[in-house]
């Protein structure tokens, strides 16, 4: 049996704020655990503070910031521009 080393690549919040995204004017959890659990009502900001969780756990990464505004159909017919921001990412 081998021990067990940490990963210390995975992202651990222990707690949250968000503040002026999208339609969260400010949000603070103040203790997250190992697995937590958002649920609400369509159209009360679930996606939007995942979202925010996952721009801050890359680093507000220039494709994963393209990816959200596709996924929420923000932009349209702008392949040279992520062509762009694929080359920038490399």
């Amino acid at each position: 049996m081998s021990a067990r080393r940490p990963n210390h690549t995975a992202l651990h919040l222990p707690s949250l704020a968000v503040k002026g995204f999208r339609g969260i004017a400010d949000l603070s959890i103040p203790r997250l655990g190992r697995v937590t659990l958002i649920a609400g009502k369509n159209g009360v900001g679930k996606t939007t503070l995942l979202e925010a969780v996952r721009i801050y756990a890359t680093r507000a990464s220039l494709s994963v910031l393209w990816d959200i505004l596709q996924n929420r159909e923000e932009l349209r017919g702008n392949e040279e521009l992520r062509g762009n921001i694929d080359e920038y990412n490399d």
